[in-house]
Parts: C-alpha cells; structure tokens; sequence
C-alpha cells in the first residue's frame, strides 16, 4: 500500500478538498493598488490548505493538480498574470530525489533554464530570496520563483508570472497581495 500512497492519498485529496476552493466572502477592506489614488477591493481565497488576500475582481483560483493551484488575473485580452502554488508536506518532501529546489523548478513551476538573477520579496513579513527567470513560450514571461519552507517542515513553492506584454503595476498589485498575506490555515 505504501507505493500507492501518495498518489492514492492524492486523488482522495483532490477530492476532498475541491470542496474548499470556494472563495470566501469579500472583505470590506479596501486597499490600495498601485495604480495612483485609485483602490481595489480585496477579497481573501483558499486554495486547500492555503489562504491569502487578492483583488476581488478578475482573479480565478483553480486546482489543478495535487496540492497544486493557479492564481489568475486577468483583462479584456485573457489571463495575463498567474501564481502558481505547490504545496507539499514533510513527508512527501522526504520522497524528494536530489535537490528541492529544483525538483520544484522542474516538475511543478515550468521553468528548466538557470536564473537570470536573484530577487527577494516579502512573504507575511519575512524577506523571502528567489530567482527571476525569463522564457519565451509561448510568449515572452517573467518569474519568480521562491520556496517557503515552513516550521512544521512542509514547503510552499510560489511562480509569480506575467506575460510581458501585460500591465506590470496589475501583476505587482496581485503578486504583493498574494505574497504579503499567504499562510497554511491547516496540514491535510
């Protein structure tokens, strides 16, 4: 039973907490959203066992794969800015062959060339250093990669990525709010 485990775990996962995905109720709070005087409603969402704040407009959250969700803005021309999120706990860390950080690079967040230099961003009050990576498929995108490893030994990887020919201010309104608020409301 051991070897089907983790994938087995994972199906009864996926459908237990799809149930989740539903964002919760907008807040009243209103914050500012870089784009001059002018503010955005922010709402909070869960995506399983993770919480964060985002604007309450234009922003999808989907599953899409075991612990593995899509944050999406988008405008009038389709999704122009996205978070991917992978959360993996202690154990399945321990089942990790080689270095973490590029077993996350490869198999979860799309991104196979080096880092074209390093970044650093806040996450829940704590400066966070990750790697900027440029690709031009299917057209020319921008990302941040960070991991966050957490106290209980678990791991959050984040891909914040823009299409470039998308607003940066909109991609950075939604990355901050993203980065600023995550946390694991619970271990599965």
């Amino acid at each position: 039973m051991r070897q089907f485990s983790s994938g087995l775990r994972g199906l009864l996962w996926v459908a237990m907490t799809s149930l989740l995905l539903a964002a919760a109720p907008e807040t009243s709070a209103q914050k500012p959203s870089g784009h001059g005087s002018k503010h955005v409603a922010m709402k909070t969402y869960t995506a399983g066992n993770l919480e964060f704040q985002g604007p309450a407009e234009a922003v999808s959250v989907d599953k899409i794969g075991y612990g593995i969700y899509k944050v999406t803005l988008a405008d009038k021309g389709g999704p122009g800015a996205w978070i991917k999120l992978v959360f993996k706990d202690s154990d399945q860390l321990s089942h990790i062959p080689g270095d973490k950080k590029q077993f996350f690079k490869g198999t979860y967040l799309g991104v196979e060339l080096p880092a074209e230099k390093k970044v650093t961003r806040q996450f829940a009050g704590k400066k966070i250093e990750g790697e900027l990576h440029r690709d031009n498929l299917p057209k020319p995108t921008t990302m941040e990669i960070y991991l966050l490893d957490q106290p209980d030994g678990s791991c959050v990887a984040v891909n914040l990525a823009r299409f470039d020919d998308f607003s940066a201010s909109a991609a950075e309104g939604l990355f901050s709010a993203v980065a600023s608020s995550l946390h694991i409301t619970k271990n599965e």
